[in-house]
């Protein structure tokens, strides 16, 4: 789910002169609200490509937690 919102923001970012990209720990599965998820990434990867500056970065990651996965957005 996460790769599909990178993707789905890529062409924003690309518009924006903005490089997107995805840094993956592997496939896991968690128990989530899915819908809830895919809100809370969309708002945080698109406000990190709205204001960015010009060659910017937005950095989207994973890593395991204690029974848990971290998602990470960085700009």
């Amino acid at each position: 789910m996460i790769k599909d919102v990178v993707e789905l923001n890529n062409k924003v970012a690309v518009k924006n002169n903005v490089t997107l990209s995805f840094e993956n720990i592997g496939d896991r599965y968690v128990f989530a609200d899915r819908q809830m998820v895919y809100t809370i990434l969309q708002n945080l990867i698109s406000n990190g490509i709205r204001y960015n500056i010009k060659g910017g970065h937005v950095v989207v990651s994973t890593a395991p937690g204690d029974g848990s996965v971290k998602i990470s957005v960085a700009d």
